[in-house]
């Protein structure tokens, strides 16, 4: 407890600094992190960055004021540029003080109305925190995709329009709705059931009306990358996957039939 008031103080005493990425100056190359966040889903740096991706980083505890006050603009950013599945990944990132039902629980106390980035789990956001030298709270940096911080401190935050105003000039990052699943939008397939989820790997897609040729089973991850795929022959009642290479986490899985009909699912592994 007295570890924990004491980085509350210090944080509180940097309260009139500007939250900034210490470590890695604008015009750095930025290290490589993987972590995870508080779903289990895996985050690694470079993937992203190798995709084109340019990620914002928002450092965050519990107790900050600015930080809750800007919630509300991050996660407009997070939605109104495709929830990580465009050209912009957003992650909030603790000071690595707070446990991870306080950092899950974060995004809907103060996030807006709203869907939440991806929070990363206490440890992950201590490892990120500490490598890159953040002592003041808030602190919003954006990484190009070379992997160079662009803006290590993005501030002040007074609507989404600050963070656009940090997006280089020939960036081209794009607005894009999130990746939902509404079924009245689409051709769905009624006759199929999904289970056990969570999985431990082994996915079992079993038909319950007659069925003839094969299924296109494609897997995504929170980023919207296509982690796997495979056809799926349903001539007998049930077909198995092995998505025993994937890591824990969450995950999209699309089943397409031959002639257009299709179904989503949002599926966990979890060992």
């Amino acid at each position: 407890m007295s570890k924990y008031l004491y980085a509350i103080a210090f944080m509180a005493s940097a309260s009139l600094m500007v939250g900034q990425t210490s470590n890695y100056p604008n015009g750095s190359v930025i290290p490589n992190f993987t972590v995870t966040d508080v779903d289990g889903v895996q985050h690694d740096l470079y993937n992203y960055t190798a995709q084109g991706k340019h990620l914002l980083l928002a450092f965050w505890f519990v107790g900050c004021i600015p930080c809750e006050q800007t919630a509300p603009k991050v996660a407009e950013l997070y939605e109104t540029y495709g929830c990580n599945s465009g050209d912009l990944v957003v992650l909030r990132v603790n000071a690595g003080i707070d446990m991870d039902w306080q950092i899950a629980q974060f995004g809907a106390l103060h996030g807006g109305p709203y869907q939440q980035p991806p929070a990363i789990n206490e440890a992950g956001s201590a490892q990120i925190a500490w490598t890159l030298g953040v002592y003041t709270y808030p602190t919003y940096a954006l990484i190009r995709p070379d992997n160079v911080v662009h803006n290590n401190a993005i501030w002040p935050v007074y609507t989404i329009q600050n963070f656009l105003n940090a997006f280089p000039p020939e960036s081209d990052i794009q607005p894009m709705p999130c990746l939902t699943v509404d079924m009245e939008d689409h051709r769905a397939l009624q006759d199929l059931r999904v289970f056990p989820v969570p999985t431990n790997g082994s996915l079992q897609v079993v038909r319950t009306s007659y069925m003839q040729g094969t299924l296109l089973a494609e897997v995504t991850d929170a980023a919207g990358r296509i982690v796997h795929n495979e056809h799926l022959s349903m001539s007998s009642a049930s077909a198995v996957m092995d998505l025993e290479g994937l890591p824990n986490g969450r995950y999209l899985l699309t089943l397409r039939s031959e002639d257009g009909q299709f179904a989503v699912q949002q599926i966990v592994i979890a060992r």
